[in-house]
């Protein structure tokens, strides 16, 4: 169900926040998408607390304040030199917080040992990053993800900046990715995944490569030419049907590389390496498309873009053979086994 739910969530998002901007409620601009968040955010705490009740038995975890407070820093001095060092030439600070977030990183792993060696609970379990298959898993979706938003920047910024397309119009013509990857999800979810394993991972990204390819081949000329959005349909959609098969598949190969007992510190793992990757990938995609439109040529600099993902998703495809041959059963990804009847007590796989 994952991937055609991510398909509707990237029709509604762009969508919705093209009327938010265009509305300019409260004079607040395009400050005002963050409002989205509000409602979610409550409705999300409400249905936590009726549909994820405790059980007998369930025991209390106080919160790692100390390792949340340095993972987020190091990912904050990460990302900020990132997004603003190609706008500001790569000035001295942006390589001195690098370096910074570095340091951070090897401090948060040097805690988080500390931590659970003092009988602690850690935010991240040590001995996740000493399996294999996982540490090559993270380093799978911090690629794809960072492609995948990357290029979803990047077409936004060709409609809006090259097209003079506004902000709502900009958001109809994500539209084709969105139906793209519903379609790939839910052809990955019902039927490949179970079926051929990770050859899913593998041909997902084929899938994209000939999307990105036919989109390249699509581009040419446009920018002195009478643009449409159906002038690029084929490639984004297919590009889209080839993300929509990943993504439905992805984290339940990865979690099939981890213990029963480590499965919520994983997924907690694959989520911010997911949300870093896209930070990185706006950065980086960003980067390479204004290279090319500050000289007004906005093909060449999607093209060019294209070719950054090209890139990504060789890398991703070889990582995927150092991945488990089959995902963990669903019911097993969300840290919670199977309970037998009668009893409130999880049933312990062999």
């Amino acid at each position: 169900m994952f991937g055609p739910v991510l398909g509707m969530g990237g029709i509604i998002g762009p969508v919705l926040g093209g009327f938010l901007i265009e509305g300019d409620f409260f004079g607040l601009g395009w400050r005002s998408v963050f409002l989205v968040n509000l409602p979610i955010g409550l409705a999300a705490l409400l249905v936590a607390a009726k549909s994820v009740p405790g059980r007998p038995g369930d025991r209390g975890v106080r919160v790692d304040t100390t390792g949340a407070a340095l993972v987020a820093a190091s990912c904050a001095l990460l990302v900020l030199p990132l997004n603003q060092g190609q706008e500001d030439g790569w000035p001295l600070w942006t390589w001195l917080s690098m370096a910074a977030a570095a340091t951070g990183f090897a401090l948060f792993a040097a805690q988080q040992r500390r931590t659970a060696a003092a009988g602690r609970e850690p935010l991240v379990t040590p001995g996740l990053l000493r399996k294999p298959a996982f540490t090559v898993g993270l380093g799978g979706i911090a690629l794809f993800f960072c492609g995948l938003v990357g290029t979803q920047l990047v077409l936004t910024l060709y409609l809006q900046i090259g097209h003079h397309y506004t902000a709502g119009e900009a958001g109809l013509g994500n539209l084709p990715l969105a139906v793209g990857t519903a379609i790939g999800g839910a052809v990955s979810g019902a039927f490949l995944a179970d079926r051929i394993g990770r050859r899913v991972l593998q041909i997902g990204p084929a899938v994209q490569l000939l999307g990105a390819g036919l989109l390249w081949y699509e581009l040419d000329g446009l920018d002195a030419a009478p643009f449409s959005i159906v002038d690029v349909l084929p490639g984004v959609t297919i590009a889209g049907i080839g993300s929509g098969m990943v993504i439905a598949a992805l984290f339940g190969f990865v979690l099939a590389a981890v213990d029963d007992q480590e499965i919520g510190s994983a997924s907690g793992v694959l989520s911010a390496v997911q949300a870093v990757g896209g930070s990185i990938g706006v950065a980086v995609f960003g980067s390479v498309f204004f290279a090319r439109a500050g000289t007004g040529d906005f093909s060449t600099g999607f093209q060019h873009a294209l070719l950054v993902q090209a890139c990504l998703l060789a890398a991703f495809f070889a990582i995927t053979f150092l991945l488990p041959a089959a995902a963990r059963p669903e019911e097993e990804q969300h840290g919670a086994l199977p309970v037998s009847a009668g009893t409130q007590q999880p049933v312990t796989r062999p």
